[in-house]
């Protein structure tokens, strides 16, 4: 309760009391600050344990599918499709570029004759 001066029908705190006010609301914050670091702390480590074992378990799983042989043959056909097709997207790409910024600078003409479509989708086969 405060023990302040009266003004009219208000209260008004003294600086002593204004001090004592201020230093227990900054305790308070302080001790806040404190219990959310100790808590943040205590579920690092007890959520690390928890979790590292998971993560263990799910590296293993990932492992173990990375490694199975018929993974590693659709690995090797989707390389061997991309080494192929690398080239002919590249190169459409460039002139979509060229034409794109032929009509951003205004200029009216063309790529002569080096203008491709998209390239045509294709099976690749591969010996078993």
């Amino acid at each position: 309760m405060l023990a302040g001066r009266t003004l009219g029908a208000r209260i008004v705190p003294t600086t002593l009391e204004i001090q004592i006010f201020s230093r227990n609301e900054t305790e308070n914050t302080m001790k806040g600050k404190i219990l959310l670091v100790v808590g943040l702390g205590v579920g690092y480590v007890l959520g690390t344990r928890a979790g590292r074992e998971k993560y263990e378990e799910i590296k293993a799983t990932a492992s173990k599918l990375w490694n199975d042989p018929r993974v590693q043959k659709q690995v090797h056909n989707a390389e061997g499709f991309v080494k192929d097709k690398a080239p002919d997207v590249a190169e459409f790409l460039a002139d979509g570029a060229k034409t794109v910024v032929g009509k951003v600078s205004g200029s009216s003409s063309k790529p002569a004759a080096t203008t491709r479509k998209a390239p045509a989708k294709t099976t690749t086969t591969t010996k078993k």
